[in-house]
Formats: structure tokens, C-alpha cells, sequence
């Protein structure tokens, strides 16, 4: 009785005989039944990849739904089954006025309650009006801040008022680390930094030799952290819950405690946080770089014919005339590239400039126009200097004011290694805001 034959191997007798010249490259050895290697390309690896990534993305996005819908709305998600369930954006209160932010802020909020406020009020009772109060407090608190946000002048806040926090950082650190090595005693940068920016939110300065000042400041940061706190509720909360101590109180734990003390200043203001979202941002863009270079195979394919020369041509001669006249080339196009963006730089500015000029006199031609009878009183007082600066609008301050120009200057370290660039610079500025024609001023003809 034969061995039965295993799968995939054929006695000798019956494999077809060939010729003995094997049409494969040199140095590529198959063996008789063994099929040949083939490499997936670039673009199937690319497809493999994005298609791993969906799949990933899909499998987050519906655990995400699992925890919105298993801790914030449980008694609606048990009754609807699996196959068709409602979204959170019709059960739930709105948060904002986009539904991929309320999305997420939900997930935040799903992973509190589910951690924070579950773990000891499950105990108690499973009643979640609680936690639909909690939910309705806190959407009031967001939209309010949405609607705040909104009359905030981000140009000017990120141009100018967080340049100016990051210098006044710059010139004190600097100034801490020379006062430090002044002395010949060891002095601790910290406390020089403290001693020129005091906050009560950080001080006593922690000290590892001392226990007590590491207690002390802990507190006091949870006591600043619930100041912020209270005062935010204050002025988002309407009067109704704002009485609601309870309420109060337990929104407030959340905010202080939760989101400004674990997750901004125990995460976010964390030097490992900052630099993994730059890498997650930097791996973002080379997977969409990637997957752009793999729409285009006629460029891979030329790129790897011109590696095995087999794109070059044979005559030297002719080799050296085709380089000699595309550089020449690439030169003229370059500088009539470069006279013809000066050219439209040159006259979008002077356009704009004379517009400019004239509508304000256009403007002023049509107040001056104006009788008697229409103007009212308002507009002939002048503006009380003893005002709240909380009652109108914020003044204006002019672009070429901004304090961003100094914090790259502080940067840079201009007015030490460059002192004259410095004053020079400076002087030009003055020139510009408070000179004849006052032409960068707050909404001047520069300005505008």
C-alpha cells in the first residue's frame, strides 16, 4: 500500500520537462513548483496602509459612540437596540454650534462622569437626573463661552497679547539666569523668576529638602483653580443654577479640578504632550504626502527610468548643448518670474493705498456734510477718559504696533547682537505711527 502524497508535491515522472536555459535574470533561483516573488508596490502599500488606518479610525469612532451612549444616555440606548441608534446630537444638549466639537467634548465628558462622578454616585442611586442637570449646566457654560469667544478679536490676541506674555517671559528668564550667577552663592533661577513675576497660585516655591513648601503649594494652586473656577461660573451660569450651591459646587469640582488640573496642567502644559502632538501632526502630513505621491505612478516610473539611464541620451555633445541651454533658460524664466511679482507686489500696494486715501476722504466729505439737526448728542461729546474700559469697545491698536514685532526682536536677541538694526528698526516704526501723515496709525491708510 502506497503513502498517500502529500498536498503540493508531484512524483518526479510527471513534471513536465523544459528547456535547460532558464529565462529568469541572473542570480534568481526557483525551484520547480515554487511560484515567483512579487513585490506589492508603493501605491498597494499605500492602499494597505490608509485602508489599516480607516479600519482603525472606524473601530475608535464606534467604541467612542459605545461610551457616549453607555454613560450619558443608558435608558435610551437599551431601548432602541443596536441596529438603528439614535445619534448623540439629537438626545444630548448642543455644546457648540459645530457637531464634530460636540462629538468629542461628549467622549471628555462620557470619561468624567464615567470615572468621577459614576463611581460614587452609582452607590447612592441609579437615578440620572444628576448627571442631566450636570449635562445641561455645562452646555450653558460652553455656549456661553462660544458666544464670548466670538466677539474676541483673534488677531489682535494672537498677535499682540500672547506675543506679549511670551516676551515678558523671554526678559524675565533671561534676567533671572544672569542675576543668578552675579552672586558667588548658588541662587535657584525659580526664585529669581518668582521675585520678578509673583503669582499666588505658585508660591511657596517648592522645595524637595522641605515637604511643607511642596504641601503649601499644591493647596494654593487648588484654592487658585477653584477661584477661576467660581468666577467663570459667575458670569456663564444664569441666575437660577448659579443658586443651586450643590449644583454649583460640583460643576465647579469638575472644572478646577478635572479639566485645569489633570487634564490642561497635568497634560497639556507638559513638555511629553507638546512634542507628541507635533510628531502626530508631522505623521499626519507624511501620510498625506504619501498618499499624494501614490496618485501619481507616470512620475515614480520615469523617475526610476532615469535611475537606470535609461532616459539619457547617448551623444555627449548633445548632452552638454540640452544642459547648457536649460539652465539658461531656467535663469530667464526665474528673472522674468521674480520682475513680475515685484511688478504686481509694486502695484497691489500703491492700488491699495490710494483706495484707501480716497474712500477716507470720501468719508470725511460725507460727516462734514452732515447738519446740525442730524447729529446727534452722542457723537458731539467727547468720550469720557474716566469710563470703564468694560462698558465700550476695546481700542484698536495698530498693526505695525502689534507686540509681535518685539518678541521676535527679544527673541532674536536684535538689541544686544544688532543694537544700531535695533534702532534703526524702532525709529522707522516711530516714523510711520507718529510722524507727518500719521499713516500707520489705527485704522490710517496704512493700517487699512
Amino acid at each position: 500500500m502506497k503513502d498517500p502524497l502529500r498536498p503540493g508535491l508531484q512524483p518526479v515522472s510527471q513534471l513536465k520537462t523544459g528547456p535547460t536555459t532558464s529565462s529568469t535574470q541572473p542570480g534568481t533561483l526557483l525551484s520547480p513548483g515554487q511560484p515567483p516573488l512579487i513585490r506589492p508596490s508603493s501605491r498597494l502599500r499605500v492602499q494597505r496602509a490608509s485602508s489599516r488606518e480607516e479600519t482603525y479610525d472606524s473601530a475608535s469612532e464606534k467604541a467612542t459612540l459605545d461610551l457616549i451612549r453607555r454613560v450619558l444616555y443608558p435608558q435610551t440606548s437599551s431601548g432602541h437596540g443596536a441596529s438603528s441608534p439614535q445619534p448623540a446630537e439629537e438626545l444630548l444638549p448642543p455644546l457648540t454650534s459645530s457637531n464634530d466639537v460636540d462629538h468629542q467634548l461628549y467622549a471628555i465628558l462620557a470619561v468624567i462622569m464615567k470615572d468621577f462622578v459614576y463611581s460614587w454616585y452609582s452607590k447612592i442611586t441609579p437615578d440620572q437626573a444628576l448627571v442631566n442637570e450636570v449635562l445641561q449646566v455645562v452646555a450653558h457654560c460652553t455656549r456661553a463661552l462660544e458666544q464670548r469667544i466670538r466677539r474676541i478679536d483673534i488677531t489682535q490676541l494672537i498677535l499682540d497679547e500672547i506675543p506679549a506674555l511670551v516676551e515678558t517671559h523671554i526678559s524675565s528668564y533671561r534676567l533671572s539666569k544672569e542675576r543668578s550667577s552675579l552672586s558667588g552663592l548658588p541662587t535657584s533661577r525659580r526664585a529669581l523668576y518668582h521675585e520678578l513675576n509673583p503669582h499666588p497660585g505658585l508660591v511657596p516655591i517648592p522645595d524637595p529638602a522641605d515637604p511643607e513648601t511642596i504641601t503649601a503649594q499644591t493647596e494654593n494652586e487648588a484654592m487658585y483653580r477653584r477661584l477661576l473656577a467660581s468666577g467663570t461660573l459667575a458670569v456663564l451660569l444664569p441666575t437660577e443654577d448659579l443658586g443651586n450651591s450643590s449644583l454649583r459646587h460640583l460643576v465647579g469640582d469638575i472644572i478646577s479640578d478635572l479639566i485645569l488640573g489633570k487634564q490642561v496642567a497635568g497634560r497639556v502644559c507638559q513638555s511629553w504632550f507638546l512634542w507628541e502632538t507635533i510628531g502626530k501632526a508631522a505623521e499626519a502630513g507624511q501620510r498625506r504626502g504619501a498618499s499624494n505621491g501614490a496618485n501619481a505612478p507616470t512620475d515614480a516610473a520615469a523617475s526610476q527610468l532615469d535611475r537606470f539611464g535609461l532616459l539619457q541620451d547617448d551623444d555627449p555633445s548633445s548632452i552638454t548643448d540640452n544642459s547648457r541651454q536649460s539652465h539658461a533658460t531656467v535663469w530667464l524664466w526665474a528673472i522674468l518670474q521674480n520682475l513680475y511679482l515685484g511688478y504686481l507686489g509694486l502695484r497691489f500696494l500703491v492700488t491699495g493705498l490710494f483706495r484707501v486715501a480716497s474712500g477716507s476722504k470720501k468719508a470725511v466729505s460725507r460727516g462734514c456734510s452732515v447738519s446740525g439737526p442730524t447729529a446727534t448728542s452722542d457723537t458731539l461729546m467727547p468720550p469720557n477718559p474716566k469710563a470703564s474700559p468694560f462698558e465700550g469697545a476695546t481700542t484698536k491698536i495698530p498693526v505695525l504696533n502689534y507686540r509681535l514685532y518685539s518678541m521676535i526682536s527679544q527673541l532674536l536677541g536684535i538689541s544686544h547682537r544688532l543694537p544700531w538694526l535695533s534702532g534703526t528698526l524702532a525709529l522707522a516704526q516711530h516714523m510711520i505711527l507718529a510722524g507727518p501723515g500719521k499713516l500707520g496709525q489705527a485704522d490710517g491708510t496704512l493700517d487699512r
